[in-house]
């Protein structure tokens, strides 16, 4: 499972790479898996932005672990700032549940909302 943190504004669109690496550190191929990605307030909470496979979350180098997440102006639109968690889950064409990321995101307030 890999950390990653990140920063964006509120109402930007963001889009997070996300490379799948065994507890080895080698590449995974992720060809056939799907994937849901979560974004909250803290673990704890209920999420504010969900994603998955097919809707926001697209894989680009399956073959080298490689997946994108897309987050929307709309989904942060409004989000007044501060630090909240993302995770992403796979789930391999064989059923094995794996949680692949973890991490903190700054979300900073803009001054221009999205309309």
């Amino acid at each position: 499972m890999a950390v990653t943190d990140f920063e964006m504004y509120a109402g930007d669109t963001k889009i997070v790479l996300v490379i799948v690496r065994d507890e080895n550190n080698a590449l995974v191929d992720i060809t056939g898996w799907t994937f849901r990605w979560r974004l909250a307030k803290n673990v704890k909470s209920s999420p504010l932005v969900s994603k998955a496979t097919g809707s926001g979350i697209q894989l680009t180098d399956p073959s080298n672990g490689e997946f994108e997440v897309t987050i929307s102006a709309a989904d942060t639109d409004g989000f007044k700032g501060g630090v909240y968690y993302h995770e992403a889950e796979g789930v391999s064409f064989a059923g094995s549940v794996a949680t692949v990321v973890t991490g903190a995101v700054t979300i900073k307030p803009t001054l221009i909302r999205n309309a």
